[in-house]
This record gives structure tokens, C-alpha cells and sequence, in this order.
């Protein structure tokens, strides 16, 4: 997901929630697609649902083909990824993250995340990357890269052991 908004992007609680983490994740949207911040290869495709009244409604099988296609032709996994936000704060700030499994392996099981735990699923997905990346260096310029997002980056040095 871009870091800066541009045109008319849809503003919701997970794209605000993406924008506002460290420069060692990031997606475009398909719904959303997490790419390595360096080199850009997919690690992982999401369709993410508003989780407006708790019934962790997903899209149809029908709805689900491209995603599942994608993920097949990448061998990339495929979640729906339900979030809840608190209601009561004016900012909207998703307090959790339940996924479902969509491929490989589909299951009607829901893991229940709080928003630093699915972070740190999404910074594995990149550390689980960064053997084969043919972009380290530059994955090491934006981790150091003294950015006001970067602040947040508690797990810097999983990262610093992969990229020395």
C-alpha cells in the first residue's frame, strides 16, 4: 500500500492502520498484496473485510477464484482477513485482525490477532523472503532509513541478522 494517499483512495481503518507501520512491510491492493519493500515480489494476498457486526462474512467461492488463482500461479498463501475497529474513537483504530485460511489448505477456522501480532505475521512473510531477495541492499537502506515509521520498528534486529 502506498504510503501517501494519491487521487481518490478509499480511506478505512486497515489502509490507515498499513500507512502508519514501518518501511519493512508493505502492499498494493488487489484487494491487498504484500510485497517484499525491496524487490517487490508478492509474498501474500488478502481480502480484507470490515468486520462491521461480528459475522465474519466472506466473499463468495465465486469471489474468491482470483485471489485463489493468484495465490496458486504465485504458491503464495490467501487470507480473508476480517478487522474490527473501536467504534468509539473518532480515528478508527483496528483493535483486532481475525484471518481465515483460504489457500493452501482452506479451513472455516478464525485466528483472532491483535494488530502488533499480524504485524509481526507480516514481518515474518518478509524475513522468511530475504534469502532469495535480490534486493537486500536496498532492504537494508529503507530499514535504516530514519523515517517517523521506522520509530515503530521494535523488531529491528530479525531483520539486521537476515540482511548481514
Amino acid at each position: 500500500m502506498a504510503r501517501n494517499e494519491f487521487y481518490s483512495v478509499t480511506r478505512t481503518p486497515v489502509s490507515i492502520w498499513h500507512r502508519n507501520q514501518h518501511d519493512l512491510i508493505a502492499a498494493t491492493d488487489i484487494d491487498l498484496c504484500e510485497i517484499c519493500p525491496a524487490c517487490a515480489k508478492i509474498l501474500v494476498i488478502s481480502d480484507t473485510i470490515y468486520n462491521v457486526d461480528g459475522s465474519f462474512r466472506g466473499k463468495s467461492e465465486w469471489l474468491q477464484r482470483p485471489y485463489k488463482e493468484i495465490a496458486k500461479c504465485l504458491n503464495i498463501p490467501f487470507w480473508e482477513v476480517f478487522y474490527t475497529v473501536n467504534e468509539f474513537d473518532a480515528q478508527r483504530p483496528i483493535v483486532e485482525f481475525n484471518i481465515r485460511r483460504i489457500y493452501p489448505n482452506p479451513t472455516n477456522d478464525l485466528i483472532k490477532l491483535a494488530p502488533d501480532e499480524y504485524l509481526q505475521y507480516l514481518e515474518h512473510k518478509v524475513q522468511q523472503h530475504i534469502p532469495d531477495c535480490k534486493s537486500k541492499e536496498y532492504l537494508k537502506k529503507r530499514m535504516n532509513t530514519p523515517t517517523q515509521q521506522n520509530k515503530t520498528l521494535a523488531r529491528k534486529n530479525n531483520y539486521e541478522r537476515l540482511l548481514s
